[in-house]
């Protein structure tokens, strides 16, 4: 089972959901529902590795921690901008 949490703010209130899924489809479906603004971070954890997708809308930024390291991957913006703005967690933020 793959434990997921999605946050879902409400203005400066955000509620956490808790569950399990086992499923890849599950997993993809809850990023799909992710829109940038009040839906705009989810995280999976499995094993001692846990995955974050924050974003939305086209643009996302994926960090993938262990127990060693931290890996980002950004997917946002239009090819040849500098950086990208992205609302993660509520947050608006800039990428390079």
């Amino acid at each position: 089972m793959i434990r997921m949490i999605e946050e879902i703010r409400a203005g400066a209130v955000v509620e956490a959901e808790e569950q399990e899924v086992s499923t890849l489809d599950a997993c993809l479906e809850a990023v799909g529902s992710l829109d940038g603004s009040a839906r705009s971070l989810i995280s999976f954890s499995r094993d001692g590795l846990t995955l974050l997708v924050g974003g939305g809308g086209g643009g996302y930024v994926i960090t993938v921690e262990t127990s060693r390291e931290i890996r980002n991957l950004l997917n946002g913006g239009e090819s040849g901008q500098d950086e990208s703005e992205l609302t993660v967690g509520g947050q608006a933020c800039e990428y390079p």
